[in-house]
């Protein structure tokens, strides 16, 4: 506790172990100006005194992810078993940033500096580590936790290169064939080809989708005559990124909307009517790696959060105490008839936040704020009786005007 930052008695009490000092600029964005006493490092100077290997703590924070793997590699030679053991979990810790493609971050970089494609990688390495660990046995009594589970991403390769897209597919293939069923909303038709089933959303958008149009492997898909097939074609025929299928399987028919074709490995979701989905049924296989497409505003989102994500995260709300539930959102009820076979969810949304009733674009792009401005500094503003300007005037210049 002594090291850390946030609560620990070793941090710069200037920064309160924030490295900078906000200066607030009213209508302009605000400046971070780095802590005179801590140099942007965060800590005391009696507490960099400590090292490790040479190295303080600050300087372990300063280090890139592939640059911390290494001087963990060649742990301090004074190390005992049970720091070596702590050294090896750490570098697996770290390891899934490599997976990802991102071994240039810097262990201390601010989480705000990160990119939106930066930001849902980083939240994939939690559940990599996870993937490779087992979980402790329960007490007698209680049930067996749940390792698979259901992750929702949100067009995971928005600002991505295509060498980390097919990086980016590399992991979800892990993700996969460590037991994790995966859902995945895109347009990018590399990771589309590359999917084990494709949920198919339109025909258009708005009031004219919510429906699905087709559901099956990608070949079978790009047979079919759907805008989405039309680009499929080209995307299976050109050259990239090779589908990762962990084993050939056979082809699935087309599923029926009156019942599931895959059995009870599936999540069975029946009569959908939330928002502008037009009483939708379909059957999600378990352990695959399926993709959403479809046209912006065909029900992609509706489907994915809307109903699979809220339906699970109400149901584990329900599960618990009428006491823990009142600290906890109450998320609404998804219009839909039957959801079977839905394992815990994690969803990792494209945007990071959502804007309020009055958010617009103005605002969201932060020029609301300098159109204020220009109209405080710039604009004229008039007498609301006798519409004359007021005008800045000097004491002199008031007298004169009297005596006049």
């Amino acid at each position: 506790g002594f090291f850390s930052f946030n609560p620990g008695d070793g941090r710069c009490d200037r920064c309160a172990g924030n490295g900078f000092e906000k200066v607030e600029m009213q209508f302009l964005s605000d400046l971070y100006v780095t802590c005179p006493d801590c140099n942007g490092r965060r800590y005391k100077s009696s507490t960099l005194d400590y090292t490790l290997d040479g190295k303080s703590i600050a300087d372990i924070l300063e280090l890139t992810t592939e640059e911390a793997i290494s001087f963990l590699n060649g742990a301090p030679t004074s190390a005992g078993p049970k720091q070596k053991r702590l050294a090896s979990q750490s570098i697996t810790a770290l390891q899934p940033l490599i997976d990802v493609g991102l071994g240039y971050l810097k262990l201390g970089q601010p989480l705000n500096t990160l990119s939106g494609g930066e930001s849902q990688r980083l939240k994939l390495c939690q559940l990599l580590t996870v993937a490779g660990t087992t979980s402790p046995s329960p007490s007698k009594g209680q049930p067996v936790p749940s390792k698979n589970k259901l992750l929702i991403l949100d067009e995971p390769t928005t600002g991505l290169h295509f060498s980390d897209i097919e990086r980016l597919l590399t992991v979800f293939r892990k993700l996969v064939d460590s037991g994790h069923s995966l859902l995945v909303i895109e347009h990018n038709f590399e990771v589309i080809k590359s999917a084990d089933w494709i949920l198919d959303l339109g025909p258009e958008a708005g009031k004219h989708g919510g429906q699905l149009v087709a559901q099956g492997p990608p070949e079978q898909i790009a047979k079919l005559k759907t805008p989405t097939a039309a680009f499929l074609q080209g995307a299976l025929a050109s050259a990239g990124p090779k589908p990762l299928h962990k084993k050939q399987r056979p082809a699935p028919s087309p599923l029926p909307t009156s019942h599931s074709a895959l059995g009870t490995e599936a999540i069975s979701l029946r009569g959908a009517r939330h928002h502008n989905l037009k009483n939708i049924s379909l059957d999600i296989p378990r352990d695959q790696f399926v993709v959403i497409s479809g046209l912006s505003g065909s029900g992609k989102s509706t489907l994915a959060f809307d109903i699979l994500f809220a339906e699970g995260q109400r149901r584990f709300l329900d599960s618990m105490s009428a006491y823990a539930r009142q600290f906890a959102e109450q998320l609404e009820k998804p219009e839909i008839d039957q959801l079977q076979g839905l394992p815990p969810t994690v969803a990792i949304e494209q945007r990071v936040s959502q804007g309020g009733g009055k958010s617009t674009v103005a605002t969201v792009t932060e020029l609301w704020n300098f159109i204020r401005l220009l109209y405080s500094k710039l604009g004229t503003l008039y007498c609301p009786d006798c519409q004359v300007a007021v005008e800045k005037q000097s004491l002199a210049a008031i007298e004169n005007t009297v005596r006049s």
